[in-house]
């Protein structure tokens, strides 16, 4: 069986939608960024820009982009 990991924001809440039979939904708990795996990336990120001086948005965007991809 397949299933879906979603949290629970509005634009996963269809009143509609229709799951495919081998398909199950796993919704996470509301204010539980702990168990979204994205929100630890977020959090990575701006941990590591958090005092970091760019001379200006390009910049920023090479970097943010470079450490993306590391």
């Amino acid at each position: 069986m397949n299933g879906y990991l979603l949290d629970n924001s509005g634009a996963h809440m269809a009143q509609r939608i229709r799951w495919p039979e081998h398909v199950r939904y796993v919704g996470l708990p509301p204010y539980c960024p702990e168990l979204n795996a994205i929100e630890r990336v977020w959090r990575d990120l701006k941990d590591d820009l958090a005092w970091q001086q760019f001379a200006n948005l390009d910049v920023q965007q090479t970097y943010v982009s470079d450490w993306w991809q590391a």
